[in-house]
């Protein structure tokens, strides 16, 4: 009874501290309102309180009379593209400061074609002018649409929006920050012992927030290419694929699901999504494409499938869909890492470390294989250091998580390695306190032993062989047929790539290519491993237009700190893997040349597909490619110990864990908040 009584308060303060957080931020996005407002509405800008001029070419300036400027919170103002191609505008607003100086504020914005009431939040006092300008972008823009002429969009019904807002994204954020902050210190004993729980409260919370604010647009890696094969298999067995041609175009058409125009704004947001639930059909329209369909991709969509097919059952629109899509590899990649959490006997850290990087979290919360390829990856690390009775399974998840990208088959190897050399010695249990050996028959036992011996050493080459024919298998299956007979092609995103050229090259001037290949791993190595484009990279959202690059100093500090801290065998040192039987130096130095071959394969792979023949320089490669390489290339530089390992039980490791947890929570709900929430639905 005691026991329920105290569950019953702790969740009551997890609703508590998530009502708290969601009335902190209703205040600090309504303080501008509320400190400056005079008139909290919505109205129309007149010519009774400014100038205002709307030009043929688009742009448009409003100059108000008030000599002291004007307080606007969003400007408001409807917007129509005259071509199929995303509006790009910069706002320039204008204000006076210290009484008679002005300052320029300027806004970009490139407004959805599906979006024709564009709201800006400007949250700015003492206004003045206000200009709007065409922006060219090449990034977003054709050559065609550049040489067209007259505007390209209109603007026109300007209005000042001073109204206090009740914003759902904002306080479905704080609601989720604040439940998971307040678990995480409620319920510490529990995350102490189950590392596992903490992976579960922060990455759903987290997770669920960045999910809500995404638009249903192209934001993720690749993610109307992949899109398209999970629309293929929800298509099984019934084959119900009719896209209109709205529909069509949001899968296939860059124009319409371009990565730079998303909303800007809580308004945006919910016209975008109420305009694709009514445009988009994907049940009765007239075009039934036939998606390509890669066999050996097909586990990693399965889950993303099925929620699409479940979903489809209750006719929801179009925005709704990909939500659920995109809600299925949340769990998907959610469920596997507690998995890999929860297995992993040591550095339960490192993998929770890994989990949470907002990169892989984004990806997770798009449509996408690489949290597939990530969680099978990490849930046989997690088994190769169980020891070799789980070395089968440990093959099986391998498999699975390379079958996607067969770059990675060289961790096979280092599962096999790991998994056969990296158990402990047994101490013998005939030898009594004297150290005397108390058995009868001494030669029959130093017999038994040494055929026990021959008969693991006969079991351990098995292994080795049988992993060797798996790894090559790999090898035959999805690299050689590509150097035996590469397409006359490759990614046409490259520019004029050809597979066959490249392998040629590569095969009639190895040493030149090695020159290339080692150049380029050296110059690119600290972005590879420590810097933003593997940890806090989103997508477009963060690396593809924005300059912004993410709070990633955080993580790698946390990263340095829990490498240092797991070599303190003071606090940390533990009897099953204690010294050198964690890990042994031979065994450190494969994986790290494991780890080496794999970026190797990654680097050749972008060489021979995306990159221009005769090319001094590897072009395609990013950071994320070596996020399932990380666990064991930074495990061959930690020690034996594991500041979140349930058996420590001092005061010192579970301090450091719950800070670890916290810290994990509010960088990400950092990033979360300013690449997602702020930006798309502020």
């Amino acid at each position: 009874m005691d026991k329920k009584n105290t569950f019953i308060k702790k969740a009551g303060g997890v609703v508590s501290g998530a009502l708290l957080i969601m009335a902190i931020f209703w205040f600090i996005t309504n303080f501008g309102v509320l400190k400056n407002a005079e008139s909290r509405t919505c109205s129309p800008i007149t010519s009774d309180e400014a100038v205002i001029l709307e030009n043929t070419d688009g742009s448009a300036y409003i100059g108000f009379h008030n000599e002291t400027g004007v307080y606007i919170n969003k400007l408001r103002f409807d917007i129509e593209a005259l071509t199929e191609r995303p509006a790009a505008v910069d706002i320039v607003v204008r204000c006076l400061e210290n009484g008679s100086a002005v300052k320029e504020y300027v806004f970009k914005d490139t407004n959805p074609l599906y979006v024709k009431h564009e709201t800006v939040n400007i949250n700015k006092e003492n206004i003045i002018e206000i200009e709007i300008l065409s922006r060219d972008n090449a990034e977003l823009t054709s050559e065609a649409a550049d040489k067209e002429k007259g505007a390209q969009f209109t603007i026109r019904g300007f209005e000042a929006d001073n109204r206090l807002m009740t914003n759902g994204y904002v306080l479905l954020f704080a609601a989720l920050l604040g439940a998971a902050f307040s678990s995480v210190i409620l319920f510490k004993e529990v995350f102490f012992k189950k590392p596992e729980y903490a992976l579960l409260i922060i990455g759903i919370s987290m997770g669920l927030s960045m999910l809500s604010g995404l638009p249903s647009t192209k934001v993720g890696y690749d993610e109307e290419t992949h899109m398209q094969s999970v629309f293929a298999i929800a298509a099984i067995p019934s084959g119900e694929l009719h896209f209109n041609d709205a529909a069509l175009n949001q899968v296939l058409i860059t124009e319409y699901n371009n990565p730079g125009a998303l909303p800007g704004s809580e308004e945006e947001s919910k016209e975008l999504y109420k305009t694709l639930a009514a445009e988009c059909d994907y049940r009765t329209g007239d075009n039934t494409p036939t998606f390509k369909l890669i066999p050996n991709r097909v586990p990693a969509y399965l889950m993303m499938a099925a929620g699409v097919k479940a979903a489809k059952l209750l006719h929801p629109g179009w925005s709704t869909l990909i939500f659920v899509m995109r809600l299925s590899n949340l769990i998907m990649y959610t469920a596997m890492m507690f998995a890999a959490v929860k297995l992993v006997p040591k550095a339960k850290w490192l993998m929770l470390f890994i989990a949470l990087l907002p990169q892989n979290i984004f990806m997770a919360c798009t449509c996408s294989y690489d949290p597939f390829v990530i969680g099978c990856i990490s849930i046989a690390y997690a088994l190769m250091l169980k020891g070799r009775r789980y070395i089968i399974p440990m093959a099986v998840f391998f498999i699975l998580g390379c079958l996607p990208k067969a770059v990675y088959a060289p961790v096979l190897l280092i599962g096999i390695a790991v998994s056969l050399f990296n158990e402990s010695v047994e101490k013998g249990s005939a030898v009594n306190a004297d150290g005397e050996n108390e058995c009868t028959d001494c030669h029959e036992l130093k017999q038994r032993a040494e055929e026990k011996k021959r008969a693991e050493k006969k079991k351990r080459i098995g292994i080795i062989l049988l992993g060797a024919f798996v790894f090559v298998g790999f090898i035959a299956l999805f690299i050689l047929p590509t150097v035996i007979a590469p397409e006359d092609s490759g990614d046409l995103r490259g520019g004029e790539v050809s597979a066959l050229r490249q392998v040629k090259f590569i095969l009639s001037e190895p040493l030149a290519y090695t020159v290339i290949l080692l150049r380029q791993m050296k110059s690119w190595f600290g972005q590879c491993w420590f810097g933003a484009d593997c940890m806090t990279f989103m997508g477009h959202i963060v690396s593809g237009y924005s300059e912004f690059k993410g709070y990633y100093v955080p993580y790698l500090i946390m990263l340095t700190s829990g490498i240092v801290l797991s070599h303190d065998s003071k606090h940390f040192k533990e009897n099953d893997f204690a010294g050198e039987s964690f890990l042994s130096l031979p065994l450190r130095m494969f994986t790290l040349l494991m780890v080496f071959a794999a970026s190797a394969l990654v680097w050749t792979a972008m060489y021979v597909a995306f990159t221009v023949p005769g090319a001094k320089e590897i072009a395609g490669v990013q950071g994320r490619y070596f996020i399932p390489l990380m666990f064991p290339a930074y495990l061959s530089l930690c020690g034996a110990g594991d500041i979140l390992s349930p058996s420590n039980g001092g005061f010192i490791a579970r301090k450091t864990a719950l800070c670890y947890y916290l810290l994990e929570l509010f960088i990400l709900a950092l990033n979360v908040w300013r690449c997602v929430i702020a930006a798309f639905c502020g």
